[in-house]
């Protein structure tokens, strides 16, 4: 079955897809961050050397710090620079879904060109669905499609076809 429908893109869907994406990273992140954090207890429980004591002071504040602080600015900024620089991301967007690819169509204005692109769901790195999203990673670029844009008639079987791709995942 062919579902085609049409959404648009605010500034907050990217703001939320930056933020889902630096998270992932900042994940990498925390492994390494918090071995050193242990490493460092088990070094001054053994010297009894404040120096460690300053180093786990140190990293957990710049554990929060990125986390709170830096994390959802940076998102904010990367999304302003780049819709900045070209604002047909937040043109409207048709977007057909069926049992074997997605087909994106941006809907230029007047005197512009167009761009479509199909998408096998075999070349998709991964597609990745949390609460308010589904994100189809393919290559290098990311299509973002907020739940809130399916029409109801259509949800049930759009969620059905995802989540049967071998490379599809839930986060929160």
């Amino acid at each position: 079955m062919r579902m085609t429908f049409r959404y648009s893109l605010t500034e907050d869907d990217y703001i939320n897809f930056e933020k889902l994406n630096t998270s992932r990273q900042f994940k990498a992140l925390l492994f390494p961050m918090m071995f050193f954090i242990f490493f460092s207890v088990f070094l001054y429980a053994k010297e009894r050397d404040y120096i460690f004591i300053i180093f786990i002071v140190t990293m957990v504040l710049l554990l929060v710090l990125s986390y709170f602080v830096l994390l959802p600015y940076s998102a904010k900024k990367r999304v302003k620079t780049y819709l900045n620089g070209d604002r047909s991301y937040l043109l409207p967007t048709e977007i057909t879904i069926d049992d074997k690819k997605i087909e994106s169509k941006n809907i230029p204005e007047e005197n512009e060109a167009g761009i479509i692109g199909i998408y096998p769901y075999s070349i998709m790195r991964m597609i990745i669905e949390n609460e308010d999203y589904i994100f189809f990673y393919i290559s290098n670029e990311v299509k973002v499609l907020p739940k809130r844009a399916i029409p109801q008639e259509f949800k049930e079987t759009v969620f059905e076809l995802i989540k049967k791709n071998g490379n599809y995942t839930y986060m929160k």
